[in-house]
């Protein structure tokens, strides 16, 4: 019936918008590490050291420590 039709579409709406947040939330994970990236990449040219040695040192250290 209609009333089924439209749960079965509100579902997918909820299914959907939650994987958008997910995505999102994910996004923004990327961005920031990319940040973290790119500012430790600097500070290691500014002092002389290898960047692929920094961007290493990096993806060693636990988020909570960034």
């Amino acid at each position: 019936m209609i009333a089924d039709r439209i749960r079965a579409e509100l579902d997918k709406a909820k299914k959907l918008d939650e994987q958008a947040r997910r995505h999102r939330q994910r996004a923004g994970e990327l961005l920031r590490h990319a940040g973290g990236m790119v500012e430790t990449q600097a500070a290691a040219r500014a002092a002389g050291l290898d960047p692929r040695l920094a961007a290493l040192l990096l993806d060693m250290t636990p988020p909570t420590m960034r």
